[in-house]
């Protein structure tokens, strides 16, 4: 099976440390409600393991009693490196 263009970039970036900013909305309970990756097309792999993240993530702390909102939103940086993911490229 021959790799696609796309696949070959993909891994090609994937080997390259960086970081990428997660936009989320959490109600007061800190359920994460929505999310996404910002910054358009990512490697299949980035959003695989963000999803991973998010997953692990919730629920988030709730709010304090002092924060009165029934949600908020966030952006929040996440920094990776993909060594050893890729052998044989």
């Amino acid at each position: 099976m021959q790799a696609t263009l796309d696949d070959i970039a993909s891994r090609r970036i994937s080997q390259l440390p960086g970081s990428v900013i997660v936009a989320m909305e959490i109600d007061r309970t800190g359920k994460i409600m929505q999310w996404e990756i910002e910054g358009g097309r990512h490697p299949p792999w980035l959003e695989f393991e963000i999803r991973q993240l998010m997953q692990q993530s919730d629920p988030l702390p709730p709010f304090p009693a002092s924060i009165r909102a029934q949600r908020s939103g966030f952006e929040i940086p996440v920094n990776f490196a993909a060594s050893g993911m890729l052998n044989g490229f």
